[in-house]
């Protein structure tokens, strides 16, 4: 039988113009080698008329693949996957391969277990696998960079192969091929195996496909050229069953993996010709050129890899030799607009769409002045060809890497970047284009979009992107943090390079921005900060500006990074310092220093320094006795214990929360040498024992530091005495739309000051395990004291968490509540809690005198209100008054909060205004005392303490809790 063959092939035209061609060609001619426009024309004819090259191979995986219905002849149709006694049967009547191929036998016994059947043995029988291997061979011969695809390629059934256990294949070409053949095809149809991987090596670039990875019910397929070396590793176990067809080109040139390196050396020469240019700083080289891509726009988030056919092998090519060159590869949106379009036109969501097809051409269109311009009598824009006309406005978006990491949202381009000639000149669908038309082709705006490829040389990279990226510091962090990483994972010296200069760039631009604000400032002006976009970095973006610069061991750019940070440190820059403190301790102690010294904080200065000490391969922050580091006696340890001393000998103006935690973590670390606890902590906390957050949480954390033995029991009752007699309590209530929780404010509201009953109950059960009674009961009234001048809230958040806290306790401690000092304390707060809270039953109104609610100026309308409102018997109000008179005294009833209701009688002339006074003030407060009663009864019973105790704490008050219990419940039943 002869060989089936599948016919792809179909008549093409050139789809450049020969104005274009020209174009190319004499600007590919130019004289002058480092004139932009001779780099252009090179560039658009190399891209243009020449196929990009490909790959050497392609592979790929079929998930929803069509069977071919192979029939063996004396066999019948194989069933797939394949079976093992389909494999038998087909190896029954196969010949041992020639290496995979069609060379000679190798003697080798490596060969073994591959088994072939030639194309007249067997055929494919379902008509549907024609069009399925169409598809196949499009894909490939776009991967293979062959001109036009599938087009010009024929698929010529060769063999079907059965791997089974055991075979191999050694490297080797193909041979004896079919006439014309170029490449080979081989299909892995669904046969279950282990092992068997395909190697192609080509010029020193090696490739690997593994078939056993693929689904048992999908196809996998591969192609490489003739002239690339493969072979086939050991089938470990299963057989493998694959179908292959030469692929045979189309009258027109010989391909093979060989033109590959031709083509590619043609593209690195265009580059070689733009680095001279640069090099000789010729003052026309391009800084930026952009190629414009077939791909259209499109709405939904792009990714490189949806780049179809030609485009995406130009646009892995162009990465390829850009990197090799010393250029960046990007991806974007080019998006322009013409005809005196907004910006706000220039939306993904445009609806508005507009195309000219009178003549078969889509033309975009300008806006002139008069109607020689194209204004047309009725005031209409007469449309004109884009080949003289230039944009309003061009502008890339969404520009992104190769694997989609996107750089930019936005950056500048200007018509002179852009590689084509009369770049908007052809005809364009309606996707790429919007606007408003009319029968007669006359259009008032359009816009385009298309994707561009960009070529940026190194030496304008990180210019060209930051200028893209300054005015938004997500981008530039993220950018840093990107190129930080690299450097980290793939040290190469072009990565290396990149964060240098973009490092530079960064502090440059902060040190113009400090700058401009500090001059702004002593000429008190604030123009500068109107649009944001003169302020300097924050302080996250200069942090990573100095890891950078410690990851590349330059120690001027950490000196300067940090003089140009704006506000503190993150904290994770500290690790850093820390190692780099330990590698170059002389250079890095002062600047380090102030590093330190700029955390605003006491516990922000202890936890960069807690940081730095973890660059230590030691663990144990406590034993500042150990021996020095290697680095000799100015240690990063003893550095570090320097500096704690130094934050102790200062002056703070605010201690807050977690300063005191940090207070006893530095003492710690010091190992209480010299006193540091009695002679430089105790000072301090008793310099701020007003602030009450601070002050409860340093005593907690102390007593919590005695019972690791970490101080001696007379310093932690000498400090507890000290800063106890001058503690004193300040509560603020919670702010408005803070949440809610049993967690209100100290003295400063700020998260860092949360004070719990938690925290204070704590405190009185440290005073009770130190047997600092007398300190304890003056606490104890302190406390009661303040629950009778602080806000409400702080009941619910502060005072009954306390008592239900220390009521446990003191069950642990096997104390009884009813102990006087402690029944008394207790008693006192619940009794303060039911009186301030809770409060009295309000008492319905006896008479219907109200509030006055007149106007300030006292007017005669306002009166006459006045005085009904304070009539005790007058319930109802008559006021004849014209309209905006009533209106008047409208606004006063309501900004008076009269609770009265109000109305137009319009019977009579004037209209009156109809005035009536009501209850509504009294039954609102009568159901917010309810609600109170209801939160009452229930927190006092959740205190945890029987019947009796409960009555013992409250006394008389007992009773009129369970009556206000009675009356909410018989509130309830009277309103079902």
């Amino acid at each position: 039988m002869a060989s089936s063959i599948i016919d792809l092939s179909e008549d093409l035209t050139s789809p450049f113009s020969s104005s274009e061609l020209s174009y190319a060609q004499s600007e590919a001619s130019s004289i002058n080698l480092n004139n932009a426009h001779f780099i252009k024309g090179r560039l658009y004819a190399y891209l243009s008329y020449t196929n990009p090259p490909g790959s050497f191979a392609s592979f790929g995986i079929l998930l929803d693949p069509v069977n071919p219905g192979v029939s063996v002849n004396n066999i019948g149709v194989i069933g797939l996957p394949l079976s093992e006694r389909d494999a038998k049967a087909i190896i029954g009547v196969c010949h041992e391969a020639t290496s995979a191929g069609s060379d000679k036998m190798l003697a080798d016994a490596t060969t073994k277990g591959i088994w072939e059947l030639d194309a007249d043995k067997f055929h494919v029988r379902n008509p549907r696998w024609h069009l399925a291997l169409r598809k196949i061979i499009k894909k490939v011969g776009s991967d293979l960079g062959v001109e036009s695809g599938a087009d010009e390629i024929r698929a010529e059934v060769n063999k079907l192969f059965v791997y089974e256990e055991g075979a191999i294949s050694k490297p080797h070409m193909e041979s004896g091929k079919a006439p014309r053949a170029f490449a080979t095809l081989a299909i892995c149809l669904p046969s279950q195996h282990e092992g068997g991987e395909l190697h192609i090596t080509h010029c020193g670039q090696s490739m690997v496909h593994e078939t056993a990875r693929v689904p048992e019910f999908a196809q996998s397929y591969m192609a490489w050229y003739s002239d690339v070396t493969h072979e086939v590793m050991t089938i470990k176990s299963g057989y493998r069953l694959v179908l292959t067809y030469n692929l045979v080109y189309y009258p027109g040139v010989a391909w093979s993996a060989a033109t590959l390196g031709d083509d590619k050396t043609r593209l690195h020469n265009i580059f070689a010709g733009w680095r001279n240019s640069l090099v000789n700083d010729t003052s026309d080289c391009p800084m930026i050129l952009a190629y414009i891509l077939n791909q259209g726009h499109t709405k939904a988030d792009f990714s490189p890899s949806q780049l179809k056919d030609k485009d995406n092998l130009k646009a892995r090519y162009l990465k390829e030799v850009c990197e090799e060159a010393g250029f960046y590869f990007y991806l974007a949106d080019l998006h322009c607009t013409f005809g005196g379009c907004s910006e706000e036109d220039d939306s993904e969501d445009s609806e508005v769409r507009g195309h000219d097809n009178s003549n078969g051409k889509g033309k975009n269109v300008k806006r002139e002045a008069s109607n020689e311009g194209g204004e047309s009598g009725d005031g209409r824009i007469r449309a004109q060809s884009t080949e003289s006309a230039h944009p309003d406005t061009l502008k890339l978006k969404n520009v992104v890497g190769i694997d989609g990491t996107k750089v930019a949202e936005e950056a500048s381009i200007c018509m002179g970047d852009i590689i084509q000639p009369n770049p908007f000149a052809e005809d364009l669908d309606g996707e790429d284009h919007s606007g408003v038309g009319d029968d007669e082709g006359v259009i008032s705006a359009r816009l385009y979009r298309k994707k561009v490829a960009l070529l940026i040389p190194q030496e304008y990279h990180v210019p060209f992107l930051l200028g893209a990226v300054e005015n938004s510091s997500a981008q530039v962090q993220a950018w840093l943090s990107r190129v930080i990483h690299s450097v980290q994972t793939n040290p190469s010296d072009r990565v290396r390079e990149e964060l240098v200069e973009l490092l530079e760039n960064v502090m440059e631009l902060q040190h113009a921005r400090i700058s401009t604000k500090e001059s702004c400032r002593e000429s008190h002006s604030a123009s500068h900060v109107s649009d944001g976009t003169e302020e300097p970095f924050p302080e996250e973006i200069m942090g990573e500006v100095l890891k950078g610069a410690l990851l590349l061991e330059h120690m001027e750019h950490c000196v300067r990074a940090i003089e140009l940070v704006q506000g503190k440190l993150p904290s994770s820059v500290f690790p850093e310092l820390g190692k780099a403190m330990l590698s170059h301790s002389s250079d890095m102690k002062d600047i380090t220093s102030i590093a330190v010294d700029n955390q605003p904080s006491i516990h922000e200065k202890y936890a960069a320094l807690n940081a730095m000490l973890s660059a230590y391969e030691e663990d144990d922050l406590g034993n500042v006795d150990a021996p020095p580091s290697p680095v000799g006696e100015d240690s990063l340890r003893e550095w570090v214990k320097a500096k704690f001393e130094e934050i102790l000998g200062k002056t703070h103006k605010h201690c807050v929360k977690e300063d005191g935690r940090a207070l006893v973590e530095i003492a710690r670390t010091c190992g209480n040498r010299n006193g540091v606890l009695l002679r430089r902590v105790l000072p301090l906390v008793r310099s701020h024992a007003t602030a009450t957050a601070f002050t409860i949480t340093f005593l907690n954390h102390l007593f919590e530091a005695y019972e690791d033995s970490v101080f001696a029991r007379h310093e932690v009752v000498t400090v507890f005495r000290d800063v106890l007699g001058d503690f004193a309590l300040e509560f603020l209530p919670r702010p408005r739309g803070t949440r809610a929780g049993p967690s209100p404010l100290g003295v400063l509201s700020t998260e860092l000051e949360l004070v719990t009953g938690e925290d204070v109950a704590a405190l009185i059960g440290n005073c009770l395990s130190l047997d600092l009674t007398k300190e304890m009961d003056h606490l104890l009234v302190k406390i009661t004291s303040a629950a009778g001048t602080v806000d409400t809230s702080c009941f619910s958040a502060i005072f009954l968490p306390l008592l239900s806290t220390l009521i446990l306790d003191l069950d642990v401690r096997s104390i009884p509540i009813s102990t006087p000092r402690f029944h008394q304390f207790a008693h006192g707060i619940l009794i303060l809690y039911l009186a301030r809270h809770v409060g009295p039953q309000p008492r319905e109104p006896t008479s219907w005198k109200r509030p006055a609610c007149g106007c300030s100026r006292r007017c005669t309308d306002c009166n006459a209100l006045d005085q009904f409102l304070a009539d005790p018997e007058r319930k109802l109000g008559r006021f004849p008054l014209a309209k905006p008179r009533r209106d008047h005294l409208q606004r006063q009833l309501e900004l008076g909060g009269s609770k009265c209701t109000y109305g137009t009688d319009e019977k009579g002339l004037p209209h009156e205004l109809v005035v009536t006074k009501t209850d509504k003030g009294w039954k609102g407060a009568q159901k917010a005392w309810r609600g109170r009663c209801r939160e009452a009864v229930k927190a006092v019973k959740g205190l945890a303490v029987d019947g009796a105790a409960l009555r013992g704490l409250l006394g008389p008050n007992y009773e009129e809790l369970v009556g206000w219990g009675l009356k909410v419940d018989g509130a309830r039943a009277a309103a079902a």
